[in-house]
């Protein structure tokens, strides 16, 4: 590896555990445990199964919002800019106890990703989170200058969130 060139490799990992039970008629209980884990591994470079950008930060917005430029607007750890061409995985959790936060509908350039459509928004209620992914070479497409730009707003005042992005550079 040269001075200056990044890897990256993650496992992003997502899992619900728990019981759910119903009492019988004649005593005892029906059996209710569950457990489902979904992980999704990445190695360096730009194909399937492969991821070589990060961008992770806590941020602070309010109801006006500010809008995020996948396509050169953002930095990474290392101060590089980050050049999203795909975004195979997103998640925002939302810091705040009272403000929901609102993504997507950007006045200009959106960014359409999970949306569905440009003008589609998606609600992260107080202290929820929302995470999608992508892990094959079918991710979410950024177009530097049309359709590169994601609003992140709240429902009202300010508050704080944190954003990870993993995506690549072709």
């Amino acid at each position: 590896m040269a001075a200056g060139d990044r890897t990256l490799t993650c496992s992003i990992v997502g899992q619900i555990v728990g019981n759910y039970v119903r009492e019988m008629e004649l005593g005892g209980n029906s059996p209710g445990a569950f457990s489902r884990a979904y992980t999704f591994d990445w190695t360096t470079g730009t194909g399937t199964d492969q991821a070589d950008r990060l961008f992770r930060d806590e941020r602070s917005t309010d109801a006006t919002g500010e809008v995020l430029d996948l396509a050169g607007g953002l930095t990474d750890d290392y101060g590089q800019t980050l050049t999203f061409v795909e975004v195979k995985f997103f998640a925002l959790y939302n810091l705040d106890g009272t403000a929901s936060f609102i993504i997507g509908n950007t006045a200009a350039n959106q960014f359409v990703g999970w949306f569905g459509a440009a003008a589609h928004t998606e609600a992260v209620k107080p202290l929820g989170l929302t995470m999608h992914v992508a892990p094959k070479d079918a991710a979410w497409t950024v177009t530097a200058g049309t359709g590169d730009n994601l609003l992140i707003k709240t429902s009202s005042g300010s508050a704080n969130y944190q954003l990870w992005i993993v995506g690549t550079t072709a």
